[in-house]
C-alpha cells in the first residue's frame, strides 16, 4: 500500500470523516441502550452506520482505483459528489432532530454521550460539506464534454 496516497487532501478528509462517523454511531448507540428506543438515536445510528461504509468504500477507492474498471473511474467523481451533497444533507438532518429531541435534557450521563453524539454528527456534516467542495474541485460537476476539452 502506497502511504503517499493517504497524504493527499481527498484521503485524509475521508479518513477524518470515517472517525467522525465511528464516534458519532458509537457514542449514539452506546446511549440508546441506556435509553427506551428512540427513533432519533436510531436515526443518528444508520446515518454514521452509512456515512463509515461510504467513507470506508472511498478510501478503498483512493487506495485501489487502478484495478477497478475504466467505466467506474470515470463516473466516481460525480458519484462521490452526489453522494456527499446528500449525505451532508443526512449529517444535518439527523443531527438537527436529535439536538430537537434532546437539547434541553438533564445533566445525566446519558445526556452527556448524546450531545457527544450531536456535536459529532454537526462536525460531520461540515467535513461532508467540505468533501463536496472538493469532488466538485477533482471534477464531480464536469460533464464529459469538458472534461475533454
Amino acid at each position: 500500500m502506497d502511504v503517499e496516497k493517504f497524504k493527499q487532501p481527498h484521503v485524509l478528509l475521508r479518513a477524518t470523516e470515517w472517525f467522525c462517523a465511528m464516534v458519532c454511531f458509537s457514542i449514539a448507540a452506546d446511549s440508546q441502550s441506556d435509553l427506551s428506543s428512540t427513533s432519533e438515536t436510531s436515526f443518528i445510528i444508520f446515518v454514521g452506520v452509512m456515512a463509515w461504509l461510504f467513507d470506508t468504500v472511498f478510501i478503498v477507492y483512493y487506495m485501489k482505483a487502478d484495478v477497478f474498471p475504466e467505466q467506474l473511474a470515470h463516473h466516481m467523481p460525480k458519484i462521490e459528489f452526489f453522494l456527499s451533497a446528500f449525505w451532508t444533507l443526512m449529517w444535518l438532518v439527523s443531527s438537527a432532530v436529535l439536538t430537537s429531541k434532546y437539547h434541553n435534557c438533564s445533566s445525566s450521563s446519558i445526556c452527556h454521550r448524546l450531545k457527544a453524539a450531536m456535536a459529532f454528527g454537526f462536525i460531520s456534516m461540515f467535513l461532508w460539506g467540505f468533501s463536496v467542495f472538493i469532488s466538485h474541485r477533482r471534477g464531480g460537476m464536469q460533464g464529459t464534454d469538458t472534461a475533454t476539452k
